[in-house]
């Protein structure tokens, strides 16, 4: 149960952030969890044409596998960008 309360904690400390061209950031740094994925999908689902998600996150599998998952299920185009220190910045965008 744990997990899950500091997962929110860190979803309410960095929460997504709208600017004017439609780009939501979504900072999901810490231990990944279904809850942080979870949130990812449904805001990668509400995302209208021409929107953006930028997402950070330091978790490899999620940031290779379960993110690049969801963006194919909501037919959307990803671009992912690995830093240094196993960091990771991922686009979603819905043309």
């Amino acid at each position: 149960m744990e997990i899950y309360s500091r997962d929110r904690r860190l979803m309410n400390n960095h929460r997504r952030q709208g600017n004017p061209m439609g780009q939501k950031k979504l900072d999901i740094t810490g231990n990944i969890s279904p809850y942080c994925l979870s949130v990812v999908a449904k805001e990668a689902k509400a995302l209208k044409p021409s929107d953006e998600l930028l997402i950070t996150c330091d978790n490899f599998p999620a940031a290779t596998t379960s993110i690049p998952r969801i963006a194919q299920d909501e037919d959307l185009a990803i671009e992912v960008q690995k830093y240094p220190k196993e960091h990771w910045e991922i686009r979603m965008r819905r043309e």
